[in-house]
């Protein structure tokens, strides 16, 4: 009998897909319980419609952002610039939704820069206490 290196064998695919099943189904029910939560519900739609903005920007902002207009300086709103445009001539409306990857991005590099750095205060403070806690307490205060 010989054994392929390329084919896995039917009760070791039949457990990866068992495997994998049982993962989609834990997912959906955390979905589904945090979507019950009102609060959840209305945060995780606001994050999903900035994601969703910020992937389709150059399909949804009707003008570039950075491209100056000075004959249209401080217009109005209206239907030609929904929310007007600003002193130089650009669209807001284009801006603001361009500057939801730059407001993706600043998030990310804040949580990813501030949890490492609480972490570490926190520590310190949790294994020094006293004088060195309430002294970062009140910095962090």
């Amino acid at each position: 009998m010989t054994l392929s290196i390329e084919t896995p064998p039917v009760g070791r695919a039949r457990e990866r897909l068992a495997r994998c099943q049982r993962s989609a189904l834990r997912a959906g029910h955390f979905l589904l319980r945090m979507a019950c939560n009102p609060l959840t519900a209305i945060g995780g739609g606001i994050v999903l419609l900035l994601c969703l903005t910020a992937l389709f920007a150059p399909w949804i902002a009707p003008y570039h952002p950075l491209v100056q207009d000075l004959d249209n300086a401080l217009s109005p709103p209206g239907a030609q610039h929904w929310f007007g445009t600003d002193e130089f001539g650009r669209d807001i409306f284009s801006r603001l939704v361009w500057g939801a990857r730059i407001t993706l991005y600043i998030v990310l590099l804040v949580s990813v820069t501030v949890g490492p750095l609480g972490l570490l205060l926190g520590v310190a403070a949790g294994y020094f206490g006293g004088k060195v806690d309430a002294a970062l307490m009140r910095i962090t205060d």
